[in-house]
């Protein structure tokens, strides 16, 4: 998940975490099946209803989107 919230190298991950860079790279594909596979659990409301409760502002630049995700995340 780190990689995928922070954009970080494998190579990075590696050296935080001791392992090796291979283990990062199949972790980080298993990863990416579980999310395939489990696509359907998670439920989206019908997109009248997104658009009916999307502000204006919102609405006006991104009318045709369904959802967007905030990956910022401040310093702490």
């Amino acid at each position: 998940m780190k990689k995928l919230c922070l954009n970080l190298f494998e190579e990075d991950l590696a050296f935080r975490f001791s392992v090796h860079v291979s283990t990062i790279s199949r972790l980080f594909h298993e990863m990416l099946d579980i999310f395939y596979v489990t696509r359907h659990l998670i439920k989206w409301p019908q997109r009248e209803k997104l658009q009916s409760t999307m502000p204006a502002t919102y609405r006006k630049f991104f009318s045709k989107f369904r959802v967007i995700i905030d990956c910022s995340k401040g310093k702490t």
